[in-house]
């Protein structure tokens, strides 16, 4: 299936999907490792892909706004979630680790944002 049906975009990547169920997965399927398509993460029902989202709103306030570099902050978020860097991805996380990856990141942004950063007026109407 293409995935402007599920993503209502024109992006020509493709998906597994199961409409009934409202969850569904990109897939890539031209790369240089196999010829079977490959899954782009876990299928993702309407609640998974709600707590993807938030968490990864949250976690993103890390970063783009200069409080961690990019790297720093998945450094981190791996290190708090007691995890690996390869299994420490947003596209693999189940509810329970969004949530977690949410709470720790709030938690990070609370504290970074109270150290006197320079930016924390500006970062924090956004986190508000």
């Amino acid at each position: 299936m293409c995935s402007s049906k599920v993503y209502q975009s024109d992006n020509p990547e493709s998906v597994y999907a199961c409409l009934p169920c409202d969850a569904w997965i990109e897939i890539e399927k031209n790369n240089t490792r196999t010829t079977a398509p490959i899954a782009l993460g876990r299928l993702a029902n309407a609640e998974l892909r709600a707590a993807k989202k938030q968490a990864h709103t949250v976690f993103d306030l890390l970063w783009q706004n200069g409080l961690l570099s990019r790297s720093a902050a998945y450094k981190w978020l791996v290190s708090a979630m007691d995890s690996h860097r390869r299994d420490c991805h947003f596209a693999m996380f189940d509810v329970a680790q969004c949530q977690t990856a949410t709470a720790l990141s709030r938690t990070k942004l609370d504290e970074l944002l109270s150290s006197g950063n320079d930016k924390r007026d500006r970062i924090a109407k956004l986190h508000n």
